[in-house]
């Protein structure tokens, strides 16, 4: 029978490299999922086995030791070993060990399936009658599909024991990979964007949803953080650079656009902008629809460079096969599984339908989102926004910083209207009102704990009815 090839070298010394370097716990977890033979090369067969026997021995475990008890053991002339051991001291883990371990499962089963249907017909082809056959079929099929599914399960005892790490590192301070929004109000109620998880900010046309994530992207990048900014509605980079350069010098974009409209002081604070801002770590693609095979590829790179957020605006210009809808969906379906695949948060902008402007209500919900019913599955976390008409800001009705922003869904927390965040228009910012001045620079320190007396961010939590069309607001006092 001629021999199957289905495998990964690059992958099965990825696995193997994370499981010599990482901490015992997580060593032994994923250990528990595989056997020797899940692995193709037969050097990978024996270092695994090597390495589980040191587990149950309660030996130390890294390359020097392994190395030693391979030779102890009379195998370190084995076939391919001595150049297979040399280049997995070189090797350094690039994916998630999840990844790793379904890949090389996977080739397993791909390969065993395939000798077993060969088995079959050389079966069949030697006369074997169809009740054989399919017992035979049956015992080793079922065999395949129960021993090397991964266990994602765990005790109540070892989940106490992760959520007891969990509590100490947000209690204590320590870096819980979420990524702060800079506006406190959101920070607060979401604790930042979690890894792993899709976010969406959805509202209608002109309303703000491109500003409001470059707000956020901004205040990101200032703590550091590396973000990718894919913007495939605006063609023109230099207007989204505008927006930017219009909060840091606090000069009013429309004169940017205005012949004379600048003086020298105000080019002055503009070529100021590179040397003070120059460096700030936000990557920009640029504009243009592209297909969502393009945009994946495009965040695995930045990944790879070292990007810890993105930002894909918008929805509508993802080409995708299908209609209207089956693209929406296969989308949001799509960035869901890459921000979880890429454990980094995958914020995705979005429109909300005519039928919002037919309501009374001032706040969005998540039956306003336009042409699908994926978002409001695959997101983690979905903000929806809405301002007030120029008409309206310019007869008096509503103050021109007012913005309408909910946190419609938050699956690590509480929904709620945030009543504190407002809208500088001139500067293209928006911010918390409780804590920011104008231009969203904090006026007081934001991370002061509630008891030392930091004022709390108005906030209204969202109520619902018995019928989960009818949503209405209470406040704390006078609502």
């Amino acid at each position: 029978m001629t021999e199957l090839r289905l495998h990964d070298t690059g992958t099965e010394r990825g696995l193997l490299s994370y499981l010599v370097t990482t901490n015992p716990l997580d060593r032994a977890k994923t250990t528990a999922l595989l056997r020797p033979d899940n692995f193709y090369h037969p050097s990978h067969q024996l270092l695994f086995e090597t390495l589980t026997r040191m587990m149950r021995e309660g030996s130390v475990i890294d390359w020097t030791t392994i190395g030693h008890r391979i030779k102890r053991d009379g195998n370190a002339d084995k076939p391919g070993l001595r150049e297979d051991f040399k280049s997995l001291k070189g090797t350094s883990p690039t994916a998630a060990p999840r990844e790793y371990t379904d890949a090389v499962l996977n080739d397993f089963v791909r390969r065993r399936t395939l000798e077993e249907a060969a088995r079959l017909r050389e079966m069949a082809v030697g006369g074997a009658d169809a009740a054989t056959l399919l017992s035979h079929s049956r015992t080793v099929f079922q065999g395949i599909s129960t021993t090397n599914v991964c266990d994602d399960t765990c005790t109540f005892r070892d989940l106490l024991h992760q959520t007891y790490e969990r509590v100490t590192d947000y209690t204590e301070g320590k870096e819980t990979g979420c990524i702060k929004t800079g506006i406190l109000a959101l920070d607060r109620l979401t604790g930042g964007f979690a890894p792993g998880e899709l976010v969406t900010i959805a509202a209608r046309p002109g309303c703000g949803k491109t500003t409001l994530a470059q707000t956020l992207s901004y205040n990101q990048a200032a703590q550091g953080v590396k973000v990718l900014f894919l913007q495939l509605e605006m063609t023109d980079l230099p207007q989204i650079g505008m927006r930017y350069v219009s909060r840091l010098t606090q000069i009013n974009s429309l004169r940017m656009k205005q012949v004379g409209g600048l003086n020298a002081d105000q080019w002055g604070k503009i070529y100021d902008v590179e040397t003070t801002h120059g460096d700030l770590p936000i990557t920009f693609s640029r504009g243009g629809s592209k297909r969502i095979e393009e945009i994946e590829r495009i965040i695995e790179i930045a990944i790879q460079k070292g990007c810890q957020i993105a930002y894909v605006d918008q929805l509508s210009k993802i080409r995708a096969d299908g209609d209207v809808f089956q693209r929406a969906a296969e989308a949001t379906n799509r960035l869901s599984v890459l921000a979880a695949n890429t454990m980094i948060p995958i914020v995705l902008l979005a429109q909300i339908n005519r039928e919002f402007q037919k309501t009374a209500s001032k706040f969005p919900r998540l039956h306003h989102f336009k042409n699908t019913g994926s978002l409001e599955e695959d997101s983690a976390v979905c903000i929806m926004l809405n301002r007030p008409t120029n008409e309206d800001i310019a007869g008096g009705l509503y103050p021109d910083d007012t913005a309408w922003v909910s946190l419609a869904k938050n699956r690590n927390g509480a929904t709620a209207d945030l009543d504190s965040i407002r809208f500088n228009g001139q500067h293209a910012v928006f911010y918390d009102a409780t804590f920011d001045d104008r231009d969203g620079r904090s006026v007081q320190n934001a991370d002061v704990p509630e008891e030392v007396g930091a004022p709390e961010p108005k906030i209204v939590p969202i109520k619902k009815a018995a019928q989960n069309e009818i949503e209405f607001k209470t406040a704390a006092a006078g609502g």
